[in-house]
């Protein structure tokens, strides 16, 4: 059983899934924080599309 919690983003690990925007996303690689405070994260899903997010709020992470 899968379970849905808030996440800040200083919590990330390559392999977690998100859903952003309705879409579950698994995290392909994050760097950061720059000096202030945001991170860049790639992104992709199960059909292999690909998208880079700059996250500073917390996300829906799909445990």
């Amino acid at each position: 059983m899968s379970k849905v919690v808030k996440l800040s983003p200083d919590k990330l690990q390559c392999g977690d899934q998100l859903i952003l925007k309705n879409h579950l996303w698994q995290v392909a690689c994050i760097s950061g924080p720059d000096r202030i405070g945001t991170y860049d994260v790639s992104l992709v899903d199960n059909y292999g599309n690909k998208t880079q997010e700059i996250i500073v709020e917390p996300v829906t992470l799909l445990m």
